[in-house]
């Protein structure tokens, strides 16, 4: 029997219930793999934060802190683990480490990624680099079983260097770069619908603690040359509730100039980015930037900040500014404005679902019958 684990210790959601929400992108990105690989395995198991057992379609949901240490794990079955690697000193993880291991990397590399799934007094030890060295990363760089899947080279290149840092060359046949998956499904009524587009709206549709602050910024000024802007902004959800009185603060201070939807689902997120203007990044350094590719396949251009990290894997890279300098960010979304007609956008293939499910199969080991 072809089976295959995924073990995510970061929440409870499944394949089901991401869809048609307000989702962070590792998650949503996780459990829609999830759902496409339980169509061509035999069987699947995923073990996550759910408080029961589970089966919807043909994946078993379990728990990984008390059902994983008590089932039989068969050494010649694949384990895709999302974003952290679970504790080495808990007994879960010499359970598992001689499998085949797929890391999927979503984060960008630091020490409070590594020690996720350790106590605080652990973490209070591990301050001690050299500690951190030798009892943490040295089993990211002995165990050969852990291969590592990037999604962009973005964060295969930080990841990389932060090892070599310590001294721990990791072999580059255990890296593997596989982008994350415009999942069409969610956004081709919208993408095939005719919607008009409203010039004046300057979108921004990321987490907000990724630093709106930069752009309500670029928007400050950008009013200034032209006072027919307005900025949209929705949030994917998971920090929304930080910023309620931030956003009131927003709507007060920018009144009309300013349209403020927080959460939605995807197709009403779909409709607003088709309609928009452009689409902004902030500076913070994107691990990838699903919003950028979502947008790029709805034909929306984007402009980024230099500093945005992969996101110049996905986008026109003519579309690259500096947010530091004002009047170089404000005359390109003033070009786009007077050039929006002529401006046309679309994403690449090496996004699309074909291409990259045969990239995790490949890596995995099975073929598509």
């Amino acid at each position: 029997m072809n089976k295959i684990i995924l073990i995510d210790i970061t929440s409870c959601l499944n394949h089901e219930n991401i869809k048609s929400r307000a989702i962070g992108a590792s998650e949503y990105q996780f459990y829609n793999l999830l759902e496409k690989l339980s169509k061509i395995y035999d069987e699947i198991i995923c073990y996550n934060n759910t408080s029961h057992i589970y089966k919807i379609d043909k994946v078993v949901y379990k728990s990984w802190k008390n059902d994983l240490i008590n089932d039989k794990i068969e050494l010649d079955t694949p384990i895709i683990i999302q974003r952290m690697l679970i504790n080495y000193n808990d007994s879960i993880y010499e359970k598992i480490k001689n499998n085949k291991i797929y890391l999927w990397i979503h984060d960008l590399t630091e020490k409070n990624v590594f020690l996720f799934n350790y106590t605080q007094e652990e973490k209070t030890k591990y301050a001690n680099d050299e500690l951190y060295k030798n009892n943490i990363l040295k089993i990211f760089f002995e165990n050969k079983n852990i291969n590592y899947v990037f999604v962009s080279n973005f964060i295969r290149d930080k990841f990389k260097s932060y090892f070599d840092n310590y001294g721990f060359n990791i072999e580059n046949t255990r890296f593997n770069v596989i982008y994350n998956i415009l999942y069409e499904d969610e956004y081709i009524k919208i993408k095939n619908k005719i919607i008009p587009i409203n010039k004046n709206y300057i979108t921004y549709a990321s987490a907000w603690q990724k630093g709106i602050e930069h752009v309500v910024n670029v928007f400050e000024h950008a009013i200034k040359q032209d006072n027919q802007l307005k900025l949209v902004l929705l949030t994917p959800g998971y920090d929304w509730h930080h910023f309620q009185k931030y956003a009131e603060e927003l709507k007060n201070k920018y009144s009309d100039n300013i349209i403020i939807h927080g959460p939605v689902n995807k197709e009403q997120y779909s409709k607003i980015i088709k309609e928009s203007l452009v689409v902004l990044t902030t500076t913070f350094k994107e691990t990838f930037g699903c919003v950028f590719a979502e947008s790029y396949y709805l034909g929306t251009p984007v402009i980024a900040d230099y500093r945005s990290g992969a996101v110049k894997e996905i986008i026109d890279n003519n579309y690259i500014v500096n947010f530091d300098n004002k009047k170089e960010t404000v005359d390109k979304i003033l070009y786009i404005k007077n050039n929006r007609e002529n401006i046309n956008v679309k994403l690449d293939n090496k996004f699309m679902l074909e291409y990259n499910i045969n990239l995790w199969l490949n890596l995995l080991k099975k073929n598509i019958v």
